[in-house]
């Protein structure tokens, strides 16, 4: 009896250990760690380098796990999929892409091989049938095949037109219908320009963990303070958000029809072009020169049946007809891309329950949070900007790409001034597919991001896509704005009353603030001469160079008699001679704003960003409205000659 319980009882434990392994294992191969046999062999790169590469090897050879086990690192955590899920995320997007003019606008389609091009538009109706290729244009990543195969010599097969050592690369080995991942592990042709590396990670393994540690304190882990100490993008998966009914039920076209059965205003309309900006706001002060205009047209209040607008979400099918087109429209088709951007009270006060609770969303800053719902169709994209703001951005279905880039790349996106009316945009259009090469992320339903205050970002629908986010403004906003706010000194305010000065007079209210402001951005330098020219030649260059150039802002010089008038001031070298430092109010203005711009309230990654938009503000704010047309020239122009000469 003794023996045949023993007997059992080994059996079942038998039985328990092997569901275990098998458990562990399959866990394992969730989060990338595949059981998987690797060779290292040299292989020439597609331009013709020698490298050594990793040989991935899978008994079942299967091209979906080859394209995760060709991912570095760094892109396992942008994308977050693995062999399962990026087959379910292929599916899911590729029956959008059922139309020629949707093909030709994805976001990487412009980068393709004409061979391979002409394979997406030629098998419109089968286009599901290309894993690798849509991968590759959905992903922005260059897809790179070694194909060994019997009949063929051996030899790379890259569908994006040009190879570039630097840009996001996938390869994978093609021997006779088996496909393993290639893992570039050594190139020494390669350096990694990367500054910064997306991570994704499990709240709630990471949460356990810290509440295990700070058991003492009996205090609950905030998915909100965790992201904003860390200051830097990164995504969260199986969150508390979880819970959420948007997640449950979820949040997709067959909700959303049965939920609201009103007409909705406010939706974003675009025909043939699905890029929705950069925004413009026409209360910023550049507006009223007649060079600035809106670079991309679009309806910003379309106003439709809330069952109308989720059928063009999700069936994209809404070509104009050929009997109400006029002449000019019935020889192209035409596709109208549409989305919606709302606070979430806006759109149905009922819709906030849905996402209950909410208070994490809410918990950096409650009285500066607003939550908002995106609601987007395939292909639609939110081209380069910042914002100042904290954005908490949860993906509840569908699939998103997000292009991130830190503040300190400013010089290459190259935002627009902030006095114009695309304050905050990018002026770079191919932003997204730049040498450096930014780093994306992959939202996948019930990933959260994080994006902190000034980080660059652009968008990019994948599939039909629903979403909230938080905006909240960051608490060191209100020292940035008692900077812009403190009170000029009485030399450098604008004297309206006196509307008949002399044009000398004019002229040397120009110069004080010039003075003034090359005074603060010197300390701000740390008194390095070389460093504050650079300083205002890089403002010029990031942000009015190619405006001026393009005649989308004026060039008009300052009036004087003398027209070298300003140069033979700045020759005279030492800031500290000009007589308006003697002044008192102008002493502690200075050392005021100065101090202000160095606290630590101010990170160092923000404080240039700030710093221009300072310089702009202050020019507008000493000068005042009627010097508006001469501030464009007075930034990129007189002020890098004037400091050529003082520095």
């Amino acid at each position: 009896m003794i023996s045949s319980i023993t007997t059992i009882v080994t059996i079942i434990l038998a039985i328990a250990i092997a569901w275990i392994i098998q458990n562990k294992n399959r866990n394992n191969n969730s989060n990338g760690n595949h059981d998987v046999t690797t060779n290292t062999n040299i292989f020439t790169t597609p331009d013709g380098k020698k490298a050594n590469f990793q040989i991935i090897k899978k008994s079942k050879g299967s091209l979906y796990q080859a394209l995760i086990h060709g991912q570095t690192i760094d892109l396992k955590n942008q994308f977050g999929l693995n062999g399962n899920n990026v087959k379910q995320f292929l599916s899911k997007s590729c029956k959008y892409l059922n139309k020629e003019i949707i093909i030709k606008n994805l976001h990487a389609f412009q980068f393709l091989n004409k061979e391979t091009q002409d394979i997406l538009l030629n098998n419109r109706n089968n286009i599901c049938q290309y894993p690798s290729i849509l991968f590759s244009v959905l992903l922005n990543t260059n897809i790179c095949i070694f194909i060994t195969n019997n009949d063929d010599k051996e030899q790379w097969k890259c569908y994006f037109n040009d190879y570039k050592p630097t840009h996001r690369n996938i390869f994978i080995l093609n021997n006779t219908n088996e496909f393993n991942g290639l893992l570039l592990i050594k190139n020494n042709n390669i350096t990694d320009m990367k500054k910064f590396h997306l991570k994704r990670e499990n709240w709630r393994r990471k949460k356990k963990k810290k509440e295990k540690k700070k058991k003492m304190n009996n205090k609950k882990q905030s998915i909100a303070e965790t992201f904003a100490k860390k200051n830097t993008p990164h995504i969260f998966y199986r969150t508390d958000f979880e819970t959420w009914k948007a997640r449950k039920e979820p949040w997709d076209g067959i909700y959303f029809k049965k939920k609201i059965m009103e007409s909705l205003t406010g939706i974003y309309m675009k025909v043939n072009n699905p890029h929705f900006g950069p925004y413009f706001d026409p209360a910023r002060p550049y507006n009223r020169l007649q060079q600035v205009k809106p670079k991309h047209a679009y309806d910003d209040n379309h106003t439709m049946p809330m069952s109308t607008f989720i059928n063009h979400v999700q069936s994209d099918d809404d070509i104009l007809s050929t009997d109400t087109a006029d002449e000019k429209t019935k020889s192209h088709h035409h596709h109208h891309y549409y989305y919606l951007s709302k606070e979430i009270d806006n759109i149905d006060k009922s819709l906030i329950q849905d996402i209950y609770p909410y208070h994490e969303l809410l918990r950096l800053n409650p009285q500066k949070t607003s939550i908002n719902c995106w609601i987007g169709q395939s292909g639609v994209v939110t081209p380069c900007h910042y914002d100042g703001y904290h954005n908490i951005y949860v993906q509840l279905s569908g699939y998103k790409m997000f292009y991130l880039a830190p503040p300190t790349l400013r010089n290459f996106v190259k935002p627009y001034p902030f006095l114009h009316p695309s304050q905050g945009q990018c002026q770079i259009d191919n932003y997204m597919f730049a040498d450096d090469n930014p780093t994306i992320a992959l939202l996948k339903p019930g990933d959260v991001l994080y994006i902190p205050p000034l980080w660059f970002h652009s968008v990019v629908s994948i599939s039909p896509s629903y979403s909230v986010n938080a905006w909240t403004e960051d608490v060191n906003v209100a020292h940035v704005n008692e900077i812009f706010h403190t009170k000029l000194p009485s030399i450098l305010r604008n004297n309206k009353e006196n509307s008949n000065k002399e044009l000398q007079e004019e002229n040397e209210n120009i110069l004080n603030i010039m003075m003034v402001i090359y005074k603060i951005t010197y300390l701000i330098f740390e008194k390095d001469d070389s460093t504050t020219l650079m300083y205002f030649k890089q403002l010029n260059n990031r942000r009015y160079d190619a405006l001026i150039e393009n005649q989308e802002l004026p060039n008009i010089e300052i009036p004087h008699n003398n027209k070298d008038w300003l140069i033979n001031i700045c020759s005279k070298g030492n800031l500290n001679k000009y007589h308006i430092f003697q002044i008192r109010d102008v002493q502690n203005y200075v050392k005021t704003i100065v101090n202000k711009f160095m606290s630590d309230k101010i990170s160092s990654v923000t404080r240039e960003t700030w710093l221009s938009n300072y310089v702009e503000y202050v020019l507008i704010n000493s000068l005042g409205m009627e010097y508006l047309k001469y501030i464009p020239r007075l930034i990129s122009i007189d002020m890098v000659r004037c400091g050529e000469k003082l520095f």
